[in-house]
């Protein structure tokens, strides 16, 4: 593959769902290059990286994209969202790109899927980078309840016959979750609910 070439959108099978990725190869060919993966947050995909950030660190590195399951280009099984099996689909995908250790860079609930990766598998992360990520751990739990808009955005879920938990700190979740199911029964309906989604977690 010549220098600064994409490599091609490829769609990889794993063990639950079809998980788009996108390889950008090095703008200049140069022995010792790593690679890094970047991985977006919920309600987004691989474009939030890819026009500014992937293609400037694809001068000196090659960089791997993905769509997480349910974003993007990848398929959206009505269940898995969580964590761990975002993780496990990772876990499929380097194996098929065939990337054995590399620099990981997460944002938002991406970064909570990339921690999970490098606690189980720290041998590949080389690096981890993680950015507008909220730690359970040690912060407070966050939920449409306790929300200034937590009302106004309930109300327009139910008008897509959404009901969810607003005490649920994970919410976004809740949300992933009934998009898949909307994008199985129909596509037009989809559209409309994940703007919805997307704004629902700026």
């Amino acid at each position: 593959m010549a220098p600064g070439q994409n490599g091609g959108m490829r769609l990889v099978k794993t063990r639950a769902a079809d998980i788009n990725s996108l390889q950008i190869s090095p703008k200049v060919e140069r022995q010792g290059l790593e690679d890094i993966v970047f991985v977006h947050g919920l309600a987004t995909n691989m474009a939030f990286w890819y026009a500014s950030i992937a293609m400037a660190f694809s001068s000196v590195a090659r960089v791997t994209l993905i769509d997480l399951r349910g974003h993007g280009r990848s398929s959206a099984p009505p269940s898995g969202y969580r964590a761990p099996d975002l993780a496990a689909d990772a876990v499929d995908v380097f194996q098929t790109l065939g990337l054995e250790r590399f620099h990981l860079v997460g944002h938002s609930y991406g970064a909570l899927v990339a921690a999970h990766f490098a606690l189980e598998h720290p041998d590949k992360a080389m690096s981890l980078t993680l950015t507008d990520m909220r730690l359970p751990s040690v912060q407070p739990s966050l939920s449409l309840a306790q929300s200034r808009l937590g009302p106004e955005i309930v109300s327009r879920l139910e008008t897509f016959g959404v009901k969810i938990d607003a005490d649920d700190p994970e919410f976004g979740l809740q949300l992933l979750t009934h998009l898949a199911r909307l994008t199985l029964e129909n596509t037009e309906r989809a559209g409309a609910f994940q703007k919805l989604v997307a704004n629902s977690n700026r």
